[in-house]
């Protein structure tokens, strides 16, 4: 089944605010820039307090470490709103075309060709975000697929050949991230 795909700059933009807050990698560096520092401030400033007999260096660890665990998410949701305001809109559309069937999926722009063919064995992750699909081809390939209706039984038939759930994201888009 070959299905005519129009991408717009906003999907694009979606695409970007979902690698930027929630792909794998990013939950990741999340957790642990938030626990890691955590740990290391409370066991340096524990060592610290021990080998100077200062006990006040232990609360300062315990307090530095809370503030760090308090302020750290606001801090990283500025960073991340700072990286996604970069990028620019030009309201451009591209046409592109998938082909799916039992066992591959094809993305491409004008005609098909080798390297745009996958296997569905090799469809890793597939997220279903506010207005698109991301359907990840061996964790380097991402394929963006605006989000209607006949968009949604294709990505729904790609999952059940590749035997994946859909992990949804439901509220993720650019602009609800920026507000």
């Amino acid at each position: 089944m070959t299905k005519n795909i129009l991408l717009k700059d906003n999907d694009l933009l979606d695409f970007y605010t979902f690698m930027v807050t929630s792909s794998k990698k990013a939950r990741n560096t999340k957790i642990f820039n938030t626990i890691g520092v955590f740990s290391e401030i409370m066991i340096a400033f524990f060592i610290l307090g021990f080998m100077l007999e200062k006990n006040i260096l232990i609360i300062v660890g315990f307090i530095l470490s809370f503030f760090w665990l308090f302020f750290y998410p606001f801090f990283l949701k500025n960073k991340q709103k700072k990286i996604l305001k970069s990028f620019k809109i030009n309201n451009n559309i591209k046409n592109m075309y998938i082909d799916v069937s039992d066992n591959y999926i094809a993305f491409y722009s004008d005609t098909k060709k080798d390297e745009n063919t996958f296997l569905i064995d090799n469809i890793s992750e597939i997220y279903e975000c506010k207005n698109i699909f991301i359907v990840f081809i061996s964790d380097s390939i991402h394929i963006i697929i605006p989000k209607n209706i006949e968009n949604t039984d294709i990505v729904r038939y790609i999952a059940k050949k590749a035997d994946k759930n859909i992990l949804v994201f439901e509220s993720l888009s650019y602009n609800d991230f920026l507000n």
